[in-house]
């Protein structure tokens, strides 16, 4: 062990004599960055049929962020919430989209009709190449990374900061499925409020993993199987498969994170907690009061990247990690879509750009998607031979945390 060390144990495990990172909130004999919110927040578009409403959330990192966006469902699921991935076609316009770029988080409902949705954007620039700056509280705990200073106010320097609101994991699990064509369920087991954030990664059949779209089309790696969309609520998590779809057994790894609930943070133990602002950290039940509890891990900061590809079939590249085990990854790449936004901007992966024509449906598709195993990263762009256009250019962004997602 390190002379100068913090470590912070979950519940049942040894600080002392344990040493797989999952086990930990907090492990800062290395360069283990916990991730920390930047923005969060709340909202509801206006009814406005007919007419098109844009919210812009200014994030000012000069780079682009880890970011989330959630909404609830209007396509018949009312109070469960998807992921909001870009998901375009040619026969109508998409209910609602969302991209960022280096200064703006962009949110646009088309539909017209009220949605309710919910952001999170993330302080996570691993190479620490920027140059945010906060202002700290009189009384804080803090531990910087090797090799930068305790006074530094840029919050990516910190392995952890009490000012800052960590990313905590409310409940995570692995299972086992066989899905089959139309809608599968399985109980996520957190104590959660909307809005319900998650994230539902699935190994296919081909070995490799990736994040499960809200509302756009995912394929596998070889371009076997398909899933249309996932969603969650208070109590499950939904996949449902396209018709045509043969059942498929799969790995599935989820993790909830968001609102908690009153009552569900027990202070008993040993354990450090630095309470937000307003909260008094002896008695507050609800893990939202709280910037750090030791008792709920978070993600850890591994290695980040850019890589842009210009294709006319499909591609894809592969990016050595080579941690042995599968980590939590995300993926953003360019939103084609120009009328809605820039070439600059960036959707969550998996993004989908369907320009086929009836019946047709699968000849003219354009989609880009990020996938995983116990080795590498893979990025994939999808461009169909019947594609409109002659080339794309897909530009992607990854980021990977040292978490196992255990599949």
């Amino acid at each position: 062990m390190s002379p100068n060390v913090v470590r912070l144990a979950l519940p049942g495990y040894n600080a002392l004599t344990d040493s797989n990172l999952d086990h930990f909130s907090l492990y800062a004999d290395v360069d283990n960055v916990l991730i920390k919110r930047y923005l969060s927040g709340t909202d509801t578009f206006p009814d406005t049929p007919g007419t098109p409403t844009t919210h812009t959330i200014a994030h000012d990192l000069s780079y682009i962020p880890f970011f989330m966006v959630y909404f609830e469902d209007p396509f018949g699921y009312a109070g469960s919430y998807r992921i909001l991935n870009n998901l375009y076609n040619a026969f109508e316009t998409p209910t609602i989209v969302c991209a960022v770029d280096t200064d703006d988080l962009i949110i646009k409902n088309i539909s017209g009709e009220p949605i309710d949705y919910s952001y999170d954007i993330f302080y996570d620039d691993m190479d620490t190449a920027g140059s945010p700056s906060i202002t700290e509280s009189s009384n804080v705990f803090k531990v910087a990374r090797p090799d930068k200073s305790a006074s530094s106010k840029n919050p990516n320097d910190y392995i952890v900061h009490s000012d800052l609101n960590n990313f905590k994991i409310l409940k995570q699990g692995t299972l086992d499925k066989t899905l089959a064509t139309g809608i599968n369920s399985f109980n996520h087991g957190a104590s959660i409020s909307a809005p319900y954030k998650y994230f539902c990664f699935l190994q296919f059949p081909d070995g490799k993993t990736t994040l499960l779209g809200g509302s756009a089309t995912t394929i596998s790696y070889n371009g076997s199987d398909n899933v249309t969309a996932t969603w969650c609520d208070d109590t499950k998590i939904y996949i449902q498969l396209p018709y045509g779809q043969a059942n498929i057994t799969v790995d599935i790894s989820y993790i909830i994170y968001g609102t908690g609930k009153n009552n569900t943070v027990s202070n008993s133990d040993v354990l450090l907690a630095c309470a937000k602002d307003g909260q008094n950290v002896l008695t507050s039940s609800n893990p939202d009061n709280f910037n750090f509890h030791s008792d709920y891990p978070t993600l850890k900061y591994y290695n980040s990247g850019t890589y842009s590809m210009t294709v006319s079939t499909t591609t894809t590249h592969t990016i050595a990690h080579n941690l042995g085990y599968t980590p939590f990854f995300i993926g953003f790449c360019n939103d084609l879509q120009a009328s809605f936004f820039s070439s600059s901007s960036y959707a969550i992966l998996p993004y989908y750009l369907n320009n086929s024509m009836f019946p047709f449906q699968t000849d003219n598709d354009i989609a880009s998607f990020i996938y995983a195993d116990d080795t590498n990263i893979y990025l994939k762009a999808y461009y169909q031979a019947n594609a409109v256009g002659n080339s794309k250019t897909f530009s992607f962004y990854y980021k990977i945390f040292k978490n196992n997602l255990g599949i």
